[in-house]
């Protein structure tokens, strides 16, 4: 004897409710389930950060106290420097946030101007130094303006720097980015570049780090190229640009920058 189709059809419609009825119960258990619970903030990792911050940059960073369990957080040069750390193996893994610091402060220099915002990575473990990238921003850079004093690799006469110095127009920077990778002792620029109407610079080389910072020692090369903008502006300054590269206006010039960190040395660099 076989059901009829109406008993068939209740049937089916029974499993699938009991199918429904399984899965809601099944969420509705999930949901009820505590929520894990955080990790209690650790003051030894705090600790630790503020001990890398004193090692590296040598009390220049001022300490602000902040909520346990939050970033550790520092004044410098008018602005702000972030911490979020947490263990990570025998070291610490911290992503760095720096907002609203000086260029004036920072450089103790009126030639320097604009804001200094920076976001990275960086991890510390068994080997010396830190691991990691830190990118750099500058927000309405500006350079100029004020007689600033260059070394020069040679005495000559044609040499438009060899004698006093040289006064820089104002020369806006625009967007200028720089990423610096860091491996143990070394930090490399890399992508380091400026762009605006008035010039185009970039930035190669290396810092060799030491504690603390500012005894780093640097072996860089800077590369300008003024634009139309501004040679048509500072009119001089084509004829400066030409003696400076020994070519056309346009071909940029160059300027070697080596020593301590506190106190490079930078020489224009003739070579081509």
């Amino acid at each position: 004897h076989r059901p009829s189709q109406g008993r068939q059809n209740v049937t089916r419609l029974g499993g699938t409710l009991a199918l429904c009825l399984a899965a809601i119960t099944l969420a509705a258990a999930c949901s009820k389930k505590k929520p894990k619970r955080a990790a209690k903030p650790d003051p030894a990792v705090a600790k630790e950060v503020r001990a890398h911050v004193q090692r590296i940059f040598g009390g220049a960073l001022v300490p602000v106290s902040g909520k346990a369990g939050g970033p550790v957080v520092f004044q410098y040069a008018g602005g702000r420097v972030e911490l979020h750390a947490r263990r990570q193996g025998p070291g610490l893994r911290m992503r760095v946030k720096v907002t609203g610091v000086k260029l004036q402060t920072l450089a103790a220099s009126e030639s320097l101007r604009g804001t200094l915002e920076a976001d990275g990575q960086l991890t510390t473990g068994r080997a010396k130094g830190l691991r990691g990238h830190v990118t750099l921003r500058c927000v309405k850079c500006e350079l100029g303006g004020k007689k600033i004093q260059l070394s020069p690799r040679s005495r000559r006469r044609d040499n438009p720097l060899s004698f006093g110095g040289i006064t820089l127009p104002t020369i806006t920077l625009g967007q200028l980015r720089c990423r610096i990778d860091l491996s143990g002792q070394r930090a490399t620029f890399t992508d380091c570049a400026a762009r605006s109407a008035d010039v185009r610079i970039t930035l190669t080389g290396r810092l060799d780090l030491r504690d603390p910072l500012a005894q780093s020692l640097a072996k860089a090369k800077l590369r300008v190229t003024l634009n139309d903008a501004l040679l048509q502006r500072e009119p001089k300054w084509r004829a400066i640009q030409i003696a400076l590269s020994r070519g056309p206006a346009g071909g940029g010039f160059s300027f070697t920058i080596s020593g301590r960190l506190a106190a490079p040395r930078i020489r224009l660099d003739r070579r081509r």
